[in-house]
């Protein structure tokens, strides 16, 4: 009887994340301070947030420097990320004040494994100088970068399709 009483009267568990839709590449790219790939390094778990620290390997915008630390919400109840120590990632960050970056499971970010719109958008990008200080520096868009993505996109379109026909055809 008791078992029964305490599961009519359950709570269920609330989650306040919620992300309002799904974003292309290009928006995000626009939106954020930063966007890199990297491996995670360390990961420092704190009261309401972890700072994560990372080894960039690539850069596409705002990334100076070859190593990096942004912070997520400790909770993925709080939109916070669940970065994996090792792994990599494609990284969208934002900043309010250019020098403290965020992200949370509302943006793009992922592990590069999944990240093929992402990488097709973004092209090759830059490798941040080794050495350099940890700075975030707001970059002008590229007017050029939507072409450069829209042609990836197009040319892995095509081969996706060309290898669909020829597995078709044996």
């Amino acid at each position: 009887m008791l078992g029964l009483a305490a599961t009519l009267f359950e709570v269920p568990k609330a989650h306040a994340c919620s992300c309002v839709g799904s974003i292309s590449p290009g928006e995000q790219f626009e939106k954020s301070t930063a966007v890199f790939a990297g491996k995670v390094a360390d990961i420092e778990a704190g009261d309401y947030s972890n700072t994560v620290h990372f080894d960039v390997e690539r850069a596409w915008k705002g990334v100076s420097t070859t190593t990096l630390a942004l912070t997520t919400s400790g909770s993925s109840d709080s939109c916070g990320y669940d970065f994996e120590k090792g792994k990599e990632y494609v990284v969208y960050a934002y900043s309010s004040d250019e020098s403290s970056l965020r992200t949370s499971t509302c943006s793009r970010t992922q592990l590069v494994a999944y990240a093929y719109d992402d990488l097709a958008y973004l092209g090759a990008g830059y490798t941040p100088a080794p050495g350099q200080p940890a700075t975030v520096a707001k970059e002008p868009g590229d007017p050029l970068l939507p072409f450069i993505g829209i042609g990836a996109a197009v040319t892995a379109a095509i081969v996706l399709f060309t290898r669909r026909k020829s597995k078709r055809q044996k």
